[in-house]
């Protein structure tokens, strides 16, 4: 009876510190994103779409008039992202509830591109 006892108590206080181990591995930015794009040129369409961030990885697809596009990528401890962004790659960084990114745009005629962030409350 004893060992069992024991046993509950062990697994208990492991299962604690599984758990305290996956809180602690949480990212700041942890949680879900309202994410838009934006050109210079208006007659290039943005559009907004839904992102995930977990554990400093940033995940979300956006579905434009040109089909979709897959945006991926990691967060460093200061907070700069770096991924892709269908073909292209995209830089940027987070800052409390935002992020402000780049990427190179589909069409030159679009102008510079812009992927703005802001944490869903």
């Amino acid at each position: 009876m004893k060992e069992s006892l024991l046993t509950g108590v062990f697994g208990a206080v492991a299962l604690c510190g599984l758990m305290l181990c996956s809180a602690l591995a949480a990212g700041p930015y942890d949680g879900q994103w309202k994410a838009s794009t934006s050109y210079t040129q208006k007659k290039c369409p943005g559009g907004d779409f839904s992102v995930t961030v977990a554990d400093n990885k940033i995940s979300g697809v956006f579905k434009g008039m040109r089909g979709s596009y897959d945006l991926s990528g990691t967060i460093a401890a200061d907070g700069s992202a770096k991924g892709t962004f269908g073909r292209a790659g995209f830089t940027g960084k987070f800052s409390g509830d935002q992020f402000s990114g780049s990427f190179p745009p589909p069409e030159q005629a679009c102008g510079m591109a812009r992927l703005e962030m802001q944490r869903s409350k």
